[in-house]
């Protein structure tokens, strides 16, 4: 990529040395194969309330249940950004409403209220770029 579309800025502010700053944080192996390892630009900004992600994705991720998630913000007109989970569940779904509603249940009391995901939404798998990045 060699910049945004009509918008030096954002240009500027992404394309370093001609290297796209992409937000995640990797490192090159002995064998010089790069491993992502998190992401550098990791926090939602919900009302004020800074909110990793990971923390939430770390929760749910212990929940045999559950086989994959990503958090990620979407903006709201009140808050800035709100909290939008996308789960892949470990199980068949026959009652999608009632799952989404027991992992809600689920996590109260053990995260803030305030971390708790605005959207839940389940799925079979996510997209994928040509590397396997979500």
């Amino acid at each position: 990529m060699k910049k945004y579309w009509d918008d030096p800025a954002k240009t500027a502010e992404t394309v370093v040395d001609g290297w796209v700053k992409s937000g995640d944080l990797g490192f090159l192996d002995s064998d010089g194969y790069l491993a992502i390892s998190g992401r550098l630009k990791d926090l939602i900004i919900r009302g004020g309330e800074n909110i990793s992600p990971r923390e939430i994705e770390d929760f749910y991720d212990k929940q045999n249940w559950v086989k994959d998630i990503q958090v990620i913000a979407i903006k709201d007109e009140i808050f800035g950004e709100e909290i939008a989970a996308w789960i892949i569940p470990d199980r068949e779904v026959t009652d999608p409403k009632r799952m989404v509603a027991d992992l809600l249940k689920l996590a109260e009391g053990k995260l803030a209220h305030y971390k708790l995901p605005r959207y839940i939404y389940l799925t079979d798998q996510f997209p994928l770029t040509a590397n396997g990045k979500v």
